[in-house]
C-alpha cells in the first residue's frame, strides 16, 4: 500500500513538472523527470503484477466456487500467479536501487535548486 501511494505521489509531481517545465531549465527539469520517470516505471511494475496476481487468484476462486473448472486449469493459474510473484519480488528487490538513485543527493541538490524559489524570481536573477 505504501509504494502504491509513492507511485501516486510521483505522478502527481511527474505531471506538475512536466506542466511548468516551460518555466524552469530544460536540462536539468529533464534530467530530474527522467530520474522519476525510473522510478514510477519500477513501482508500475510492482503495482501492475500486485494487480494481475489478485485478479487471477479472484478468478480461480470464482471457478472453483462454481465447480466449473478442470483441475489442470486451476494448477495452471496457480502457476501463473507464482510467476507473476516471482517477477514481482525481483520488482521489489530493485525497487532500493531505484529508489537511492532518485534520492541520490544531486538530484536532491537539484530539486532545492530549482523548486526553492519561485520561476518569476529565477528567471529575474533574485
Amino acid at each position: 500500500e505504501a509504494l502504491h501511494e509513492l507511485r501516486k505521489t510521483c505522478k502527481k509531481l511527474r505531471y506538475l513538472m512536466e506542466f511548468f517545465r516551460s518555466l524552469y531549465p530544460a536540462a536539468e527539469t529533464h534530467r530530474l523527470v527522467k530520474a522519476l520517470k525510473t522510478l514510477q516505471d519500477n513501482l508500475g511494475e510492482i503495482q501492475d503484477l500486485q494487480v494481475q496476481m489478485h485478479s487471477l487468484r479472484q478468478m480461480s476462486q470464482q471457478m472453483a466456487d462454481e465447480a466449473e473448472v478442470a483441475a489442470d486449469t486451476l494448477m495452471a493459474m496457480g502457476m501463473l500467479v507464482e510467476a507473476l510473484d516471482k517477477r514481482q519480488r525481483r520488482a521489489r528487490e530493485t525497487f532500493g536501487e531505484r529508489f537511492a538513485s532518485f534520492a541520490a543527493a544531486d538530484n536532491r541538490s537539484l530539486f532545492k535548486a530549482l523548486f526553492a524559489q519561485n520561476p518569476v524570481q529565477q528567471a529575474s536573477g533574485s
